[in-house]
């Protein structure tokens, strides 16, 4: 009998779109969760595009493993050379690297795009489209505003 993961796949006939960026394969969608893992929306509930990948790609995930990205991909990474099955401590092992050398969406931390702040490391490529986001939203704000 399939487990409910293995029937939303096989029934899942969408093409997962998506976007060449530093060779993974970002899921073209908008939808992210926090920390920046691609999301579908599937019979009315959110499921993880890279965890649906896999099972389209190499069928059911063994039971008491997870779907790791490749170290220094991006999180909604959906490129199946880029993904692995492996422990929860190793994925957990792995988060703790990544987070010291990428930001939450994948982007890499140095130098250049990252700076320090009351003792974290600040993406400045996520700041910057925070601010824009910010600034879009105040537009909106000031012009419903002066439309009423």
């Amino acid at each position: 009998m399939k487990n409910d993961s293995e029937e939303i796949a096989s029934s899942y006939d969408k093409y997962l779109p998506y976007v060449v960026d530093n060779e993974c394969h970002r899921l073209a969608l908008k939808s992210r969760d926090r920390s920046g893992y691609g999301i579908i929306k599937h019979r009315g509930k959110n499921h993880y595009a890279h965890r649906f990948q896999w099972l389209k790609m190499r069928g059911a995930i063994p039971e008491g493993l997870e779907i790791l990205h490749a170290k220094g991909c991006f999180r909604d990474c959906i490129r199946i050379e880029h993904l692995s099955v492996n422990t929860h401590q190793a994925n957990i092992d792995q988060i703790k690297q990544d987070a010291k050398q990428f930001c939450r969406v994948g982007h890499e931390l140095n130098r250049t795009n990252s700076y320090k702040y009351n003792g974290s490391t600040i993406c400045k490529l996520c700041k910057a489209k925070q601010l824009v986001e910010i600034a879009r939203h105040k537009r909106e704000l000031k012009t419903r505003a002066s439309s009423q």
